[in-house]
């Protein structure tokens, strides 16, 4: 299997990233995959791999534009027709166009454990739990890893028609935790770095998502708190 996509959009005013700027800021990006499987009676195998290039159309946002790579592969067990086990990994490098003032180039690394289950009513679905951990090429960068909790559903209310919902928690708890805004920050205090934010959440399909935050002025630099995560974790849980 293969693919391509790619889009231009420009991002909202109220977004940190472009407030206080002169202009908003517009991404061009592009990526694509490759991929194969392999199928026994009960056994399945899937690897995958591909990129994605982001590009920010103005000098202001240049040090934003970052390209991704990653490679994936997945393992998965039917106990039935209707349920199936699995184990999956994925490893993603970002590389930013600018080193300055910070270098943020990192390497992310994901595994997970899951079951994907087909019900006798019209629902279908996944729900997996695993880590992911962030290296950071910058020795002076602390390297992060997270819980990661992963759901998606499906909804055939006619042969025709198809509803589907994702819930990614590891995504909703980091921008919970860094995104202006979010119901899990404290100052940073006075080492916060201008310009600086890294968002690299767990993504599927081989795309990936990059988010920044950490700017503006010196009052909106924040760090994660820790206190109160868990208790998102399962509020997300509970909403999704």
């Amino acid at each position: 299997t293969a693919g391509i996509d790619g889009g231009s959009f420009t991002e909202p005013r109220y977004e940190p990233a472009s407030a206080n700027q002169p202009e908003p800021a517009q991404n061009e990006n592009v990526g694509g995959y490759v991929g194969a499987q392999y199928r026994t009676d009960r056994l399945r195998f899937d690897v995958q791999a591909g990129g994605r290039e982001n590009d920010y159309q103005s000098p202001y946002y240049d040090y934003r534009d970052v390209t991704s790579t990653f490679v994936s592969g997945r393992v998965s067990y039917a106990v039935s027709p209707d349920l199936a086990v699995f184990v999956q990994g994925r490893q993603t490098d970002f590389d930013y166009d600018l080193a300055a003032p910070v270098n943020r180039d990192a390497t992310q690394q994901s595994v997970q454990i899951g079951a994907s289950f087909e019900l006798s009513a019209p629902f279908a679905g996944e729900v997996s739990v695993g880590s992911v951990k962030e290296d950071k090429d910058d020795p002076a960068q602390e390297d992060t890893d997270s819980l990661s909790l992963n759901a998606s559903l499906q909804w055939f209310p006619t042969q025709l028609t198809t509803v589907t919902t994702e819930a990614d928690v590891a995504e909703a708890v980091w921008l919970a935790a860094n995104e202006a805004g979010g119901p899990l920050r404290r100052p940073a205090g006075a080492d916060a770095i201008p310009g600086y934010g890294l968002c690299h959440p767990p993504d599927q399909g081989g795309k990936d998502h990059v988010c920044e935050s950490h700017r503006g002025s010196a009052s909106q630099y924040y760090q994660p708190a820790s206190s109160g995560i868990w208790a998102t974790v399962f509020q997300l849980l509970a909403g999704s």
